[in-house]
C-alpha cells in the first residue's frame, strides 16, 4: 500500500540509537514530521503483549501512534554538527573502557599475589597498549574541540554551559548532543527530568 506523504503526514518510529539516523535525515530533508519515541514507552503503553517480530512491532507502533496522536510531538530537525560529536563521544567512551580495563588488569595482578616479577613483566607488556590508547584518547578529545569550533553557535552554547557551576567539558558536550542542541526539551524542568536529576 503506497501512502502519499503530505504536510499532515507524521511518521512515528522507535529510538534505535544510531540506526534511525538515516530516517531522521531523510524525513527532515522532505520536511515531514517525524516522532522518535522511546521504545520502552511504546511497549509499556500497550500493556502485556506477546510475540515479537517486525510485523508485530509495526502494528504496535501504529496502534501507539493512533492512541497518542494528540500528544505526539515532532522531533526537531537533526543538528548536523551533533552527529559527529555523538560519534566522537561514543569513541571516547570505548577508549576509556579499554584503558580502564587494562589498568584494572594490572592492579588485579598485584592484588591477587602473583609473583612480583610476573606482575612487573605484565605491566611492561601492557604499557605500550595503554600509551597508544591514551594517545588516541587525546586525539579524540582534540577532534571534539575542533568539531565545536566549526559551528559558532554551538561553540557559544558550549562556552555558556561551561560557566554553570558543576558543568564541565564532557557534561556540556553530552547536554548538547543528547538534547539536539536543546531542541528536544521545551523547558528547564523537562531537561532536568530527561537528565534524571529530578
Amino acid at each position: 500500500m503506497n501512502v502519499p506523504l503530505c504536510n499532515e503526514t507524521i511518521v512515528v518510529i522507535e529510538n534505535t540509537g544510531i540506526y534511525h539516523r538515516l530516517l531522521w535525515q531523510f524525513f527532515s530533508s522532505l520536511q515531514v514530521d517525524l516522532c522518535i519515541e522511546n521504545a520502552a514507552q511504546v511497549k509499556w503503553s500497550l500493556g502485556i503483549a506477546r510475540g515479537k517480530n517486525d510485523k508485530v512491532d509495526s502494528r504496535r507502533l501504529a496502534l501507539y501512534a493512533a492512541r497518542h496522536m494528540d500528544r505526539l510531538k515532532p522531533t526537531p530537525v537533526l543538528h548536523q554538527q551533533v552527529l559527529p560529536l555523538k560519534d566522537l563521544l561514543t569513541l571516547r567512551n570505548k577508549l576509556l573502557l579499554q584503558i580502564n580495563s587494562l589498568a584494572t588488569g594490572i592492579k588485579e595482578l598485584k592484588n591477587i599475589g602473583v609473583s612480583v616479577s610476573f606482575a612487573a613483566e605484565s605491566k611492561k607488556l601492557l604499557q605500550p597498549a595503554l600509551k597508544g590508547l591514551k594517545q588516541s584518547l587525546k586525539k579524540v578529545e582534540q577532534q571534539i574541540k575542533d568539531t565545536l569550533k566549526k559551528d559558532k553557535d554551538l561553540l557559544s552554547i558550549y562556552k555558556r554551559l561551561n560557566t554553570v557551576p558543576g558543568i564541565g567539558h564532557i557534561t556540556a558536550i553530552y547536554l548538547i548532543c543528547y538534547s539536539n542542541v536543546f531542541t528536544m526539551c521545551s523547558s528547564g524542568k523537562q531537561l532536568a527530568c530527561y537528565c534524571g536529576v529530578v
